[in-house]
């Protein structure tokens, strides 16, 4: 069998390892005493995920390839992996009223998967899962994360079981997509954070002050998209409507790390009549993710309504924070 790291061949052979889980975590170990870390896995060409490994046969297997990279690089492509595979899910067990036993199957190895990714990401970034909790629309904090966890893992079981009888599952399917509520805010907010981290936070607010700038052409641009679609011009709006979503989530990653960068050098949570900045970002952020969602599903008509009703009533709110962070970064010079 051939061993390749990042398309390098490895010069080593097979002593102990009887198991093809003995070679994964026999390369996991050599990667992380040179402070990388594996983000991926082939076999024979396949993407694998670790915990289907047990399953397999070293004898029947070529070729391994590992992707490895350091330890910045690995944190935020796990971010942003997991925020990904979180929108997979949600956008597939959406308004889904029953699913299959092979469908079930996937999904508990999928929550293996989500677990594993959660505490990487916890113990590389030294979060405290017990103790960490996220904002949520309209004001609300979620359970700690933990606790989220371990609510979504019972609740997924709930699911088995109705899968397995031939119940309804309806109410159990709502319940799942509760608790991955949680868990999608935290991997959305530290993709985004960790995504503009390398930046100053000059740069940071260079870079709002250039959004804010643009904003009445932006809330015009908006207003175009929903013209487009009641106008038929479905293609078109849809195609524009992806870059104003990409252009929101590059403002909110910045305002993210600059707001995160102002705390870490002691301002207090900014607040803009009685509005703190972490209830206006959850809900900016979530109206995003419906946003997403309603273009996964085509559902033009809620595209529509966000556009027109929310999305611009949502900037005027985000939109003093800004000039907040940057008053606190001037005056902490």
């Amino acid at each position: 069998m051939n061993i390749y790291v990042n398309d390098q061949k490895l010069d080593a052979s097979l002593n102990e390892e009887k198991t093809l889980r003995d070679v994964y975590d026999a390369v996991d170990q050599w990667s992380r005493n040179q402070n990388h870390y594996i983000m991926n896995l082939l076999v024979d060409n396949q993407e694998v995920a670790p915990s289907r490994l047990d399953d397999m046969e070293l004898e029947t297997v070529e070729r391994l390839d590992f992707t490895v990279a350091d330890h910045d690089h690995f944190i935020v492509e796990a971010a942003h992996e997991l925020d990904r595979y979180l929108d997979q899910v949600g956008s597939f067990l959406f308004q889904k009223e029953y699913l299959s036993e092979s469908q079930m199957k996937d999904l508990m190895e999928g929550y293996e998967w989500i677990d594993q990714a959660v505490h990487s990401l916890a113990g590389l970034l030294n979060l405290d899962l017990e103790n960490l909790v996220v904002p949520l629309p309209e004001g609300q904090v979620s359970a700690p994360i933990a606790h989220t966890m371990n609510a979504l893992k019972i609740s997924l079981e709930s699911l088995a079981s109705s899968v397995e009888q031939g119940k309804e599952q309806t109410e159990e399917l709502e319940t799942v997509l509760l608790h991955m509520r949680p868990i999608k805010s935290m991997s959305m907010r530290l993709a985004l954070q960790l995504a503009a981290q390398s930046a100053g936070m000059e740069e940071l607010g260079e870079a709002l002050e250039k959004f804010e700038s643009r904003l009445p052409e932006f809330k015009q641009e908006i207003i175009s998209i929903n013209e487009s679609f009641q106008s038929g011009r479905e293609g078109e709006a849809l195609e524009n409507l992806d870059a104003v979503i990409e252009k929101l989530q590059g403002f909110m990653s910045c305002l993210f790390a600059l707001e995160a960068r102002c705390k870490s050098s002691g301002m207090e949570e900014a607040e803009v009549d009685g509005m703190k900045f972490s209830a206006a970002a959850a809900e900016m952020m979530e109206l995003l993710k419906d946003l997403s969602s309603a273009l996964e599903e085509n559902d033009i008509t809620a595209a529509g309504d966000i556009l027109e009703y929310e999305l611009t009533e949502k900037l005027d709110m985000i939109r003093p924070f800004p000039e907040v962070l940057r008053n606190f970064v001037v005056a902490s010079k």
